[in-house]
């Protein structure tokens, strides 16, 4: 969740949106709740949770 919250909000400063407010809250906890559903659905069909951040393998 931590790591989600930090994305986030990288994400944000990059693409000049307010990173204070209720605004920012409501983005950050909308973007953290379907990082969630990500992650239970992965769970729920056998897969892994998929990271916030881009990886290269």
């Amino acid at each position: 969740m931590g790591e989600a919250i930090g994305d986030l909000t990288a994400i944000f400063l990059l693409s000049g949106l307010p990173t204070r407010g209720a605004g920012h809250g409501r983005r950050v906890s909308g973007g953290v709740m379907a990082d969630g559903v990500v992650s239970t659905c992965a769970a729920m069909f056998g897969g892994f949770p998929r990271p916030m951040r881009g990886t290269t393998a």
